[in-house]
């Protein structure tokens, strides 16, 4: 981020035949090697179906690296 921000918003769509088991959104220094911190969203949504992912971060600050990862169902 390079400014502070109030209110991040994202949609993430996966193609057919794959599904999201889980997401985790991650919080990195910029710059620095250190362990990420785990950042709970405001608001997650996953489509019953498991495709799509919506999800809204609030007070992202400046100077950080966000970073969403998942694990596809099997």
């Amino acid at each position: 981020m390079d400014a502070e921000t109030e209110l991040f918003s994202g949609w993430l769509l996966l193609p057919a035949g794959k599904q999201f088991a889980r997401v985790d959104v991650l919080r990195y220094t910029a710059g620095e090697t250190a362990s990420p911190e785990r950042i709970v969203p405001a608001n997650e949504l996953i489509s019953e179906d498991g495709r799509i992912l919506a999800l809204t971060l609030l007070s992202l600050k400046p100077g950080f690296q966000y970073e969403c990862r998942w694990v596809y169902r099997e």
